[in-house]
């Protein structure tokens, strides 16, 4: 199986301060196989560069609402 990296971009409900961005930040870029998350409070969104022959989008979600907060559609 090829990898290749993949971007995801996630609404997030819930993010309102530095440090709520640093938590999302720090449990998405925990899991084997993200190559980088980068997250906005203006726009509460987080972009995910990740190898998706190692991870699926459920994975991310699940990380992000383990962290406390909530992926919007």
């Amino acid at each position: 199986m090829t990898r290749s990296t993949e971007r995801l971009l996630f609404r997030v409900e819930g993010m309102s301060c530095e440090q709520c961005r640093k938590k999302i930040e720090m449990a998405v870029n925990a899991l084997p196989g993200v190559k980088e998350a980068r997250t906005s409070l203006d726009k509460k969104e987080v972009e995910v560069f990740f190898d998706s022959g190692r991870l699926r989008r459920e994975e991310l979600e699940k990380a992000i609402t383990g962290a406390g907060y909530k992926v919007l559609d």
